[in-house]
């Protein structure tokens, strides 16, 4: 009954416009086109999107172009029209067909946030490049925002910077506060403090509200500041931290049971290439299970930053869309857990924005554990391998277990071939210590126990 009436009241509504605008069949394109502009943007007289859209409509019918994406943007909003993101996407889809670049970077951003469509960076970079090569500014900024932070394209600085610049020279606003960003942080390069200014100056001039911010506020000295004191700390966190090009290297090795408990230590955030680390800083990271299933929570002082609800798939932890909290500010896709034979854990994670979708920059954690959770799934743990790095062949692999049992021990290298068998083991209830021998050439190998139906893993370093 309710969507009889509303249907209603549409329906009415439209015959009432339509009877007061003069009959459209007898007016040219070019009027009509002028006189929705005039209607939608209350230029010459009073703001009326209904009968815009009503013009816009009929124009469409005609099959003009130009009437497409006008339309298609009061149904992407709802403006004067219902809410209809397939309707819009449609006609922009019509009319960047007809070569329209504005269509194609609706569509492109359409593809960017996932509005109406899956979210693929790949369509939309296709999209805005095809609109950047017919010379649209919109369609620079999409492609240079898309290769500066590796959504849908190589992550490449100096390709954004190209395609930037070139839609800086036909002052969009974007375009120019993107480039101010980049010279002020100097990720890639070393910063340029008055180039930045000159950008962000631009960028203020071309409209753009947080460009105006920054140059009121004198930001760009506070980044200056802040790039000084920053030194020191890239310096000592590359020289005795995993590289970020090296985090796509690292093996999945333990159970999260395992691992659970508290643990303490710092995240660090890359820049898009992940060549620099950009930022510091302490958290928490809490693994445990409840009601059957692993629940990992990453918090920092008082405030819980997200909360990964892991699922195994193809050789790694993910996130399903179910599963997704949507009460915090960033979500986990997926995530690779190391312990290490010290018993550093490493956490390597990949982030989305939760209001965009998009990707966050590269973040990598480095914990230590604080205090260890009971629950031991199996009846086993892996409790961690000495020597750190095995030189002389001789090493000691640590199980604790809540009961006497049997365990198969194995040894693989990186590409899952297994190089050593150590055979059977028999464990007693609580801490045992093995001592296990094999030679084998530099590099990460991966150790195996198989108990109670369970097999579980860790890495391990050989050395000369």
């Amino acid at each position: 009954m309710k969507r009889k009436t509303i249907f209603f009241f549409m329906a009415f509504f439209t015959m009432t416009m339509y009877s007061q605008i003069p009959q459209l069949d007898s007016i040219g394109s070019e009027k009509l086109l002028r006189r929705a502009f005039e209607y939608r943007n209350g230029i010459n007289r009073s703001v009326n999107l209904g009968k815009a859209a009503i013009i816009y409509k009929h124009l469409c019918h005609r099959g003009n172009i130009e009437a497409m994406v006008p339309f298609g943007e009061m149904k992407l909003h709802g403006e004067g029209v219902e809410k209809d993101l397939q309707g819009a996407f449609a006609l922009f889809d019509r009319a960047a067909k007809c070569g329209d670049t504005l269509a194609m970077c609706h569509m492109a951003d359409m593809y960017r946030q996932g509005i109406g469509v899956r979210q693929n960076f790949s369509k939309a970079a296709l999209l805005y490049r095809m609109a950047a090569d017919r010379g649209s500014a919109q369609g620079c900024y999409g492609l240079g925002y898309l290769a500066y932070k590796g959504m849908g394209v190589k992550q490449d600085y100096e390709a954004a910077v190209r395609f930037l610049t070139l839609g800086a020279t036909k002052n969009h606003p974007g375009c120019c506060f993107l480039l101010g960003l980049y010279y002020a942080r100097g990720y890639d390069c070393e910063p340029d403090y008055q180039l930045s200014e000159q950008f962000m100056n631009k960028a203020k001039r071309a409209g753009h509200g947080w460009a105006s911010d920054i140059v009121e506020f004198s930001t760009i000295d506070s980044i200056m500041s802040w790039n000084e004191r920053s030194q020191l700390t890239w310096t000592h966190v590359g020289r005795h931290k995993i590289p970020a090009q090296g985090m796509m290297q690292i093996e999945e090795n333990v159970e999260l049971d395992s691992i659970a408990g508290q643990w303490e230590g710092s995240l660090y955030t890359y820049d898009w290439s992940g060549s620099r680390i950009i930022k510091e800083e302490t958290i928490n990271l809490s693994i445990h299970r409840e009601m059957g299933r692993h629940v990992v929570t990453f918090s920092k002082g008082d405030s819980i930053l997200t909360v990964f609800l892991p699922t195994w798939r193809e050789g790694k932890w993910i996130m399903l869309k179910s599963d997704i909290e949507r009460n915090y500010g960033w979500f986990i896709t997926s995530s690779k857990f190391m312990k290490q034979s010290d018993g550093t854990l490493m956490v390597d994670m990949k982030s989305r924005n939760m209001a965009t979708r998009e990707i966050r920059r590269p973040t990598f954690a480095v914990m230590q554990l604080t205090e260890t959770d009971d629950i031991i799934e199996g009846g086993f743990s892996i409790r961690g391998v000495s020597p750190s790095v095995v030189t002389n062949g001789i090493f000691q692999l640590n199980i604790e277990t809540l009961m006497p049992m049997a365990a198969n021990i194995a040894l693989y290298n990186s590409s899952g071939v297994m190089v050593k068998n150590f055979g059977r083991a028999f464990l007693i209830g609580g801490g045992n210590s093995i001592t296990l021998q094999s030679s084998q050439s530099s590099g990460i190998y991966i150790l195996r126990v198989s108990a109670q139906g369970k097999v579980k893993s860790i890495n391990i370093v050989f050395g000369q």
